[in-house]
């Protein structure tokens, strides 16, 4: 009797797994969504996006990824995240609806003083200053919550003196670890001073606070002559920030005083503020600031859209009068905050202003960008508790806030992304209601979108459009919005014609969701090839944000992962009984389910996938090149039998090699 040591069967068992297609039936492992999103809550603050400490946005809590928590949550079935997705909801929306784009732990003071550049953040809002730039440039305003950007740049460059404006000859930035001052030198008519910009960022403050002083060389100062704080955005090409394209100044409470006009000034007396903005066809490229300020000394605020004694920049600023000072004394400081808002939504541009004049912390002071997704996933949320009017006044009071800003506005101006899937949230509340329907079309209908998450969610809008309708035109929207969508190599699904391939898991997640949402067919091709690179970003059950790379899936990845899968499993279960649960290194080409049985067509690269059956999951490994996988098999193995006869000869030629050697060495 030949008697075969532990490690030899072992090996054995991997060789014959190595020459053949193998097969194993396990209990299900589904991905836990609970467990997932569960290491992202923090208690008291909400689901933190990143995961990783190094990651710049780790202690940030988006109010828009909270609402796709919500809305998948709802779906799914994970009501223990919806519910504190929908508590994060609450304890930030204000009376009138409006919601903070993020909420930021800005507790991590972040100073980095040293070399030519230097910057200070406290999450929130970012100061930071290049010597080697143009006077105008080196004293930039931005903020650093998803990495750093620029706003526009600080400067106190102008005067207004004895009836005519002068520009600064030159300026410098001294630097300390929380404080940047902006020192600019003046000359004319034989007269010499200077003007110190004085910025500081705090802890937990979504604004640089400023004060502006003056210190006369060789004269006095006094009555008639105005000191400016400005900020500059871009003009003439010269910077990649936005003009500033409006100006509106309001009153301290955030009520609505004037336009400024397009190029001049309009008088002030009381405390206020001003919003700038640029660029109003994308919330996503928005230059946007708000100067606050107080009655101390102020006198106008001005804007210019392309000023050409500041080499054709653009600026908004406020006038103070100039102190009473002496020669050689430094004026009494005028104060105001700098607010720069990312993602700023022109048509929320009051409702901004009131929020700024709640003096909030710990926030961006813009809108969320994706707020369609809150509205849905209030909708659905109310939707499954129907006797909570608590619930529904408030899915129904946020749906009507934006309805209102929005309709009968230009479509184009607004993110399509965010608007499909708010139509949705429309027929989730109101069914076919006409002025949702209207809405849809005029919206969703004429500018679906530019990448393959946004016409995803406009097939699903438009889909529920025709439902309502029946309406052939309707029909036409919906199929051109489908027809888009092309299947093709390692980008796995893209639109026809479009040159910006999607890179990001939760691009392809929510192209799926949209796609199955809309009642298309599970084993439709452009939605295999969305879930291929769904499925491509879970690496033996951690998500990751791109398919095949290494970065920990954030909050907004984890929830479109989680409702893609769950409805495509869904769809595929209601019609073949079985389901795909992961597939691994292969993408599935095709699937055909008749006669009770299923083919599901895999191109592999030693992949494995995971089958979902009556028996368990039973997982296929080492699937290499084209491959048909049936379940249940639909005749005779011989194949696998022919497999298994040749790794037995394999194995028994094993065998005999080390009983030969064993023999003779008696």
């Amino acid at each position: 009797m030949i008697v075969v040591p532990q490690s030899m069967r072992t090996a054995i068992l991997i060789l014959f797994l190595l020459l053949s297609t193998s097969v194993s039936v396990s209990p299900a492992n589904a991905l836990n969504a609970e467990t997932i999103l569960g290491s992202h809550w923090v208690p008291g603050w909400g689901f933190r996006d990143e995961l990783n400490k190094s990651d710049i946005d780790n202690q940030n809590f988006w109010t828009d990824n909270a609402g796709k928590i919500l809305t998948s949550g709802v779906i799914t079935n994970d009501l223990v995240d919806a519910d504190r997705a929908l508590g994060f909801i609450q304890s930030h929306m204000t009376a009138s609806y409006y919601l903070p784009e993020l909420v930021v732990n800005s507790s991590v003071f972040e100073p980095q003083v040293g070399g030519e550049s230097n910057s200070v953040t406290n999450r929130i809002v970012l100061l930071g200053t290049n010597p080697s730039r143009p006077e105008l440039q080196q004293l930039s305003i931005g903020d650093y919550y998803a990495g750093p950007w620029t706003a526009g740049y600080l400067g106190a460059d102008r005067i207004w003196y004895n009836g005519s404006a002068h520009r600064a000859v030159n300026a410098t930035v001294t630097v300390s670890t929380d404080h940047f001052v902006k020192k600019a030198y003046f000359s004319f008519d034989g007269l010499s001073f200077y003007t110190y910009l004085n910025s500081t960022v705090s802890v937990g403050d979504p604004y640089v606070k400023t004060s502006v002083q003056i210190k006369p060389l060789n004269s006095t100062f006094g009555a008639g002559d105005y000191i400016y704080l400005q900020v500059f955005a871009g003009g003439s090409g010269k910077l990649q920030q936005y003009a500033f394209e409006n100006a509106t100044s309001f009153d301290g409470a955030g009520n609505l005083v004037r336009t400024v006009p397009f190029d001049g000034a309009t008088p002030l007396g009381s405390s206020g503020m001003v919003v700038a903005y640029s660029n109003r066809t994308s919330v996503l490229e928005q230059d946007s600031v708000a100067l606050r300020f107080n009655a101390t000394g102020i006198y106008d605020v001005e804007h210019w859209y392309l000023n050409g004694p500041f080499d054709g920049l653009s600026w908004v600023g406020l006038g103070y009068k100039v102190p009473a000072v002496g020669q050689g004394k430094l004026s009494a400081p005028v104060y105001a905050d700098v607010y720069p808002i990312q993602h700023f939504d022109h048509h929320l541009m009051a409702d901004t202003a009131k929020y700024i004049a709640s003096n909030p912390r710990n926030v961006s002071v813009a809108p969320p960008v994706s707020f369609g997704f809150v509205a849905r996933g209030l909708a659905l949320y109310s939707n499954l508790h129907p006797d909570n009017q608590t619930l529904r006044k408030l899915a129904t009071g946020y749906f009507h806030s934006y309805y209102r800003r929005y309709a009968g506005t230009y479509p184009g101006t607004a993110y399509s992304r965010s608007l499909n899937v708010f139509a949705l949230a429309g027929f989730e509340l109101y069914g076919g209601n006409s002025s949702v329907e209207n809405f849809t079309r005029e919206f969703v209908g004429a500018f679906p979108g530019a990448s393959v998450e946004e016409y995803g969610w406009a097939v699903a809008a438009l889909q529920t459009l025709y439902l309502y309708t029946n309406s052939s035109s309707d029909l036409k929207l919906y199929k051109d919005a489908l027809g888009s969508f092309v299947a093709g190599g390692d980008h796995f699904v893209r639109l026809k014609g479009n040159v910006s391939q999607p890179a990001y898991t939760f691009q392809f997640a929510e192209a799926a969701s949209g796609l199955l949402t809309g009642k298309v067919p599970y084993n439709n091709t452009v939605v295999l090839w969305a879930l291929d690179a769904v499925f491509q970003s879970n690496s033996s059950g951690i998500l990751q944000n791109q398919p095949r790379k290494s970065d920990l899936a954030n909050t907004e990845t984890i929830p479109a992962y989680m409702l893609s899968t769950w409805l495509f499993k869904n769809a595929m279960r209601s019609q073949t009984r079985d389901w795909i649960q992961w597939v691994q290194s292969a993408n599935i080409t095709s699937i055909d389910y008749g006669g009770g049985q299923l083919k599901v067509d895999v191109l592999g690269r030693n992949g494995s996938l995971a089958l979902g059956t009556s028996d368990g999951i039973v997982i296929y490994h080492g699937i290499n090149g084209t491959e048909q996988l049936l379940y249940p098999p639909s005749s005779f193995p011989w194949t696998l039998i022919f497999e298994i006869a040749v790794a037995t000869v394999v194995i028994l030629l094993v065998i005999g090699y080390f009983f030969l050697r064993k023999t003779r060495s008696r």
